[in-house]
């Protein structure tokens, strides 16, 4: 059986992602807008990501949790964790009522783990296809209205 919860087992390890992530910034205009604006996270996870080694796991990792952040604010999903015979995992709830979750921690890991680590254009595609259907899934279960993931961050940072 799943079930979708609030997060709690893994609010510590989400926000020492988030942390290590922000430690990277060394701009203060980008450092104020990080918490609030979609783009701006984006914008750091691209940047960050061109300085990873492809076998840094948790590096890659905690960028998933920041893009997983950015999709949030973008589609207006909240973060939950989902429960299964398997274990407990983060993840964006698209649509609990059809188990419709997003599992942006282990997203851009995955690819650099296959030898494929994204770059800039490969995240904001990504970003892109992964929002659209989480909105899909979204209003699937709702008529709500979200911002418009698909539109391009302005290109500062």
């Amino acid at each position: 059986m799943t079930t979708i919860g609030p997060v709690e087992q893994w609010a510590h390890a989400l926000d020492q992602h988030r942390e290590w992530v922000r430690g990277w910034i060394s701009d203060s205009e980008t450092a104020a807008r990080f918490d609030s604006d979609w783009g701006t996270k984006l914008q750091v996870v691209s940047a960050v990501a061109a300085n990873l080694d492809a076998g840094d796991t948790t590096a890659w990792q905690a960028l998933g949790v920041v893009f997983g952040d950015a999709l949030a604010l973008a589609t207006d999903l909240p973060w939950g964790e989902v429960t299964d015979e398997y274990g407990t995992d983060p993840g964006i709830v698209a649509n609990a009522d059809m188990n419709a979750v997003v599992f942006p921690l282990t997203m851009l890991s995955k690819r650099a783990e296959r030898g494929d680590p994204p770059d800039r254009d490969a995240i904001l595609s990504l970003f892109q296809q992964v929002a659209a259907k989480a909105q899909e899934l979204a209003q699937s279960g709702s008529s709500g209205e979200s911002p418009d993931p698909t539109q391009q961050p302005e290109q500062n940072m």
